[in-house]
């Protein structure tokens, strides 16, 4: 199978990958127990020029950094990021586990592998829809099927999808999140969230031939995080919609083609709410 190659952030590990958030595992160094584990997270920068930084959980807590990453500038606009870190010691994380909100809980790491989720310019606002189009996510080329889209997530602005496709593991397939313009914003009704609807365009890349998923690559290597785990950040979609939008009462309604029985396909759409 070939690799699928990003950047590299500094001594750490090629951004390639695949793998599963929230994986726990301990093992010896030296004969001190490590504590290994994996996660999505976002880059969070602070301090004078952006030159000091840390991850943000999805469940909250802070990461701090001790090691793995020493040229900060390869993090310079990567947001959403899978990442695999060893805690510096079982003694701060039994420490932690005491403080009851996980916002406040703070670890230091050493980082081992990161990979970023989020394909440039892989969101797009379209004015109408037009199958003539061929940048339009409802053409055959670039709306093929997929397996199926197994969790959805909103945090600071991005939308991060856990995509199943079928694949042979050797050409990278691509995703954009498009939005019409002439879709207007459904208003709820008693107290029901408003809605907007998205639509998740897939281009095989030319792959012709499927014996392998996103999913199974997921489960077998982690070397191929990019291959399943994808980040949107959907600031120009909202911001593209009427003045009357609110985001703490939203849910987008992400519309997408998926493979049925045989060759059929049907369209189905998985409502995710705005706010985490």
């Amino acid at each position: 199978m070939k690799q699928l190659h990003f950047f590299v952030v500094a001594a750490v590990a090629i951004f390639m990958g695949l793998g599963f958030a929230s994986c726990l595992g301990t093992g010896d160094n030296n004969g001190e127990q490590q504590v290994t584990r994996a996660d999505l997270a976002t880059v969070e920068f602070v301090g004078y020029m952006d030159m000091d930084y840390f991850f943000r959980l999805d469940t909250g807590e802070k990461l701090i950094p001790i090691s793995g990453i020493s040229n900060v500038s390869v993090l310079e606009g990567v947001k959403r990021i899978f990442i695999i870190y060893v805690f510096e010691s079982i003694e701060e994380i039994n420490e932690q586990a005491l403080i009851s909100d996980p916002t406040q809980r703070e670890y230091h790491v050493s980082i081992t592998y990161a990979t970023n989720l989020e394909d440039n310019r892989n969101v797009a606002n379209l004015s109408t829809h037009d199958t003539a189009n061929l940048g339009d996510s409802l053409t055959t080329k670039y709306y093929a099927p997929i397996k199926s889209i197994d969790s959805l997530r909103i945090k600071d602005d991005y939308l991060t999808a856990w995509i199943n496709y079928n694949m042979s593991g050797e050409k990278f397939h691509f995703f954009t999140l498009f939005r019409y313009r002439d879709d207007a914003l459904r208003l709820g009704k008693n107290d029901a969230p408003d809605t907007l609807d998205v639509y998740l365009g897939h281009n095989v890349n030319g792959d012709s031939y499927y014996n392998t998923t996103s999913a199974n690559l997921a489960q077998s290597n982690m070397g191929y995080a990019p291959l399943y785990f994808k980040a949107f950040n959907i600031t120009s979609v909202i911001r593209n919609v009427s003045d009357e939008i609110d985001t703490s009462n939203l849910v987008l309604k992400v519309i997408t083609r998926q493979t049925s029985t045989g060759n059929d396909t049907i369209n189905v759409s998985y409502p995710v709410k705005y706010n985490f």
